[in-house]
């Protein structure tokens, strides 16, 4: 084996052991908060502390890196939907994303407060829900999702379903949200019923 595929093969598994910590850190952080143990990250990860530590400096890196990547995951979503040019499949694809999103995400609650606090995820955060309302009104127009709810509206109740452990009065919380969801939205989720020509 030469040189060159030595460092590939290193690469490989550094990256492979980076996205196990971060997958790791985040089902840990999702059972016990930010005050985790980084001991119990290495644990479910099955890699030893000098491992996490050749990846992140700190424990507040590592959450740093979580922080980015739940933002990014996101943006990827609104994105995947955006190139769908059709107003059914756009919103069906974001919809179906964003249950994903919720479960992987969902339980985190010390690192959705974590975003909040971040005046920058903030901003991105409201930027990538203004393209999810672009995605709604070109639903809404295409007289796919129910005209009489405001696409503003629709974005509150789908960031309330990844807000479920997050109380929101005005939306209610948990299955309240599905439902609402669900019935605002059945037209775009459910299969196209419309008989061809």
């Amino acid at each position: 084996m030469g040189a060159a595929e030595v460092r590939t093969v290193r690469n490989t598994n550094a990256d492979r052991n980076r996205d196990r910590i971060l997958n790791a850190a985040r089902r840990v952080l999702n059972q016990r908060g930010m005050e985790f143990d980084i001991r119990d990250v290495a644990n479910r990860a099955q890699v030893g502390l000098g491992t996490i530590y050749r990846h992140f400096e700190s424990k507040e890196i590592l959450v740093g890196v979580l922080l980015d990547t739940m933002a990014t995951d996101f943006e990827e979503i609104v994105s995947r939907a955006e190139s769908i040019s059709d107003a059914r499949e756009s919103l069906r694809s974001f919809a179906s994303d964003l249950w994903a999103f919720s479960d992987r995400y969902g339980r985190s609650y010390d690192l959705r407060k974590a975003i909040v606090a971040d005046r920058s995820y903030v901003h991105r955060g409201r930027r990538a829900w203004r393209r999810v309302e672009a995605i709604i009104r070109q639903a809404s127009e295409a007289g796919v999702v129910e005209q009489s709810y405001e696409p503003a509206f629709v974005c509150r109740i789908m960031i309330g379903i990844v807000n479920t452990s997050l109380p929101d009065e005005s939306l209610g919380t948990g299955l309240a949200s599905h439902e609402l969801l669900s019935s605002v939205l059945f037209k775009a989720i459910a299969p196209d019923s419309t008989p061809r020509p």
